[in-house]
């Protein structure tokens, strides 16, 4: 029985077409990301009808067989690309995306890349235009599901002596749990893990295992005008909840699968207008190449602008769907198709020989970049110097430890008790206490630094340091008097443990680390904010009675890239530097926590966007100097440029 459909080659090549759409920016195309919905539910039909219609003629499901028959579809075009990706990050990515890029390609041959960029990277942020296998993501939980799926299949067939739809669908029941704990705000939903996509795959299992069934041939017998009429009703809701944002973002997935799950049903039995729509031969004809085509599309995307090719939408739209075309199309006649209708690698051995020489040089290659023995060629030695300088860290050298591993004297001055000043808070304050210490050695002033969170009474879920800080504000004070500090300056990257991270990526954290109360064991993420509020404002209160004035740096604005790795790019491929981020998109992240600083009594405000922002933009670089050494942590270019920001707070302890 030929079980072809060409309306589904159709959907597919619907499919590709938005996702390339998507990724090239074109207008009206901003929900084009859920062609990839899309595509897990036709995969999960296909291969469902594939396994049943194999259970229905043998009475048997040949394991080994299928997975060759998925290796030989999937492995070779995946493989090839892979090769080709790797010699071109050979040759143009700077070295810290050339080391991401190693340990993507090392993911992505595993079938595990969903779960490196969930770790690594936002689909919808910036810094994915760096990653040219960022889109492997979507076959990891393709490969995920066809590895453990027919497992189970046969466990069930093994134990029942058949596969009954009924099955499949407890199973989709199970695989919707995930979403349903995101709705009610007990889960956080991610684009990349598997849990949150078995669902979409799981409900084309369904149906192909439902159109087999007596129940569907009475339904269409008698009652396919019902399909009919819902189908209809459903259209319309989907098209009013896109078209006035009525639903949060994870739930257009839903939807969306939903509607796909009704319209190849329908098509199952009407092969009028919609069915013949599908099955246009321009959607079918890419519907067959789509998987080459989703493969090719997105690194040559990457390369283009990583390279900063200055090109209009149209000529980059052009250049991409050309090439992507011509390039899917060779290799789908020359390589992909005769490969999986062993036209070459007739037996399985000569393919599994195939694959494993393939697998192993690229696991090879992923593993020499990953442990630093292999690096890009793309800068030139005084290239290099320029990153390695700028992305020096400046580390803070404070070695007389006072309470707890968490207090230390920073310059010990002979016959002089007291402490002039007190640095308290995280990297960031680690940062000025280095800069400042020129300062205070010029000027014979003891300093010390304490790195513990700036507040008392509150730690954060991930907090190594909670054990030495969890008496922070009787140490704090005890401090304070027994060596009558005059000035403390408090600072921190605020936001971070309000709102959670800007940037997945290394040293930004793998997951927000917000604060809750220690006395009351809060760990909302809605309640960081007012727990920040209510425990700050008592520790300004409890400190300020102490007679020592309390400076506190607000946020250095973030960006949501490593800074350096984007200053030697422009550099390399523009000739000049421009690394700048909305100002207002600096605002909107830390207003809460600006609002409420403007407002606190008792202390003084030491700003730096003063420095490296203006109306419109904040600033990584001045001219060719770049001032930060990662995302958000200034280098010591960047430390000497606002340096000023500090002038006020300098009078100050000098005169006290």
């Amino acid at each position: 029985m030929n079980n072809y459909r060409s309306d589904i080659d159709g959907l597919r090549g619907l499919s590709i077409i938005l996702v390339i759409f998507y990724h090239l920016e074109l207008p009206f195309f901003n929900l084009g990301y859920l062609g990839v919905d899309i595509f897990f539910v036709l995969s999960g039909f296909l291969i469902c009808q594939i396994l049943i219609n194999e259970i229905i003629k043998k009475n048997k499901i040949n394991l080994l067989n299928f997975f060759i028959r998925r290796a030989r579809r999937i492995l070779p075009n995946l493989f090839l690309i892979s090769l080709i990706v790797s010699i071109f990050s050979y040759f143009f990515l700077l070295p810290v995306d050339f080391k991401n890029f190693g340990r993507s390609l090392f993911s992505s041959i595993f079938f595990l890349s969903n779960f490196y960029f969930y770790f690594k990277a936002d689909y919808f942020d910036t810094p994915v235009i760096n990653k040219p296998l960022i889109h492997t993501w979507s076959l990891s939980i393709e490969e995920q599901f066809y590895i453990v799926f027919p497992i189970i299949l046969l466990i069930i067939y093994r134990i029942k002596k058949y596969v009954h739809s009924s099955d499949i669908f407890f199973l989709l029941i199970i695989s919707f749990i995930p979403i349903i704990l995101v709705f009610f705000d007990i889960l956080n939903y991610n684009f990349f893990l598997t849990y949150f996509r078995i669902y979409e795959i799981l409900i084309g299992c369904f149906l192909a295992s439902f159109l087999n069934t007596k129940i569907y041939s009475r339904i269409i017998l008698n009652y396919k005008y019902i399909i009919d009429i819902f189908f209809i009703s459903y259209t319309l809701i989907i098209l009013t909840i896109i078209f006035n944002n009525l639903v949060y973002d994870y739930l257009y997935n839903f939807f969306l699968v939903i509607f796909i799950f009704l319209l190849i049903l329908k098509n199952s039995y009407d092969k009028k207008l919609i069915f013949k729509i599908l099955s246009f031969k321009p959607f079918v004809f890419i519907g067959l190449i789509s998987y080459g085509l989703y493969l090719w599309h997105w690194p040559i995307i990457v390369f283009i602008k990583y390279m900063s090719f200055k090109l209009t939408l149209f000529e980059l739209s052009s250049i991409v769907v050309f090439s992507s075309l011509f390039l899917s199309l060779f290799f789908y006649h020359f390589y992909e198709n005769p490969i999986r209708k062993k036209i070459i690698f007739k037996s399985n051995l000569s393919f599994i020989s195939f694959i494993l020489f393939f697998f192993t040089s690229l696991f090879i290659y992923s593993t020499l970049i990953i442990s630093n023995k292999l690096d890009s060629v793309s800068l030139t030695e005084k290239q290099k110097k320029i990153y390695e300088l700028s992305s020096k860290k400046e580390n803070l050298d404070c070695d007389h430890e006072i309470i707890n591993q968490s207090f230390f004297i920073c310059n010990e001055i002979d016959n002089n008790n007291q402490i002039n000043t007190i640095i308290w808070g995280d990297s960031h304050a680690a940062l000025f206490a280095h800069h400042l210490s020129k300062f205070f050695k010029k000027n014979n002033l003891k300093f010390g630094f304490n790195n513990c969170l700036p507040i008392f009474f509150t730690s954060t879920f991930n907090n190594k340091n909670i054990n030495k800080c969890h008496n922070i504000h009787n140490e704090i004070i005890e401090i304070i008097k027994k060596y009558n500090v005059k000035n403390l300056i408090i600072s921190s990257y605020w936001s971070q443990y309000i709102i959670g991270i800007d940037t997945k990526q290394k040293g930004a954290g793998l997951s927000d680390n917000l604060y809750f109360d220690v006395n009351s064991k809060l760990f909302n993420s809605t309640e960081a904010l007012d727990i920040f509020k209510r425990n700050f404002l008592k520790t300004i209160q409890i400190i300020s009675k102490e007679n020592v004035n309390i400076w506190l740096v607000q946020e250095i604005p973030s960006f949501k890239f490593w800074v350096p790795n984007e200053a030697m790019r422009h550099i390399k491929y523009l000739d000049s530097v421009d690394i700048k981020r909305s100002y207002s998109d600096y605002l909107f992240r830390v207003k809460n926590i600006e609002n409420f600083f403007y407002n606190l009594k008792d202390i003084k405000l030491i700003n730096p966007s003063i420095k490296l922002c203006d109306d419109q933009f904040c600033y990584g670089n001045v001219n060719d100097t770049i001032l930060y050494s990662d995302f958000n942590h200034l280098n010591k270019s960047g430390l000497d440029y606002i340096d000023t920001i500090f002038n006020e707070f300098k009078m100050y302890a000098i005169s006290n």
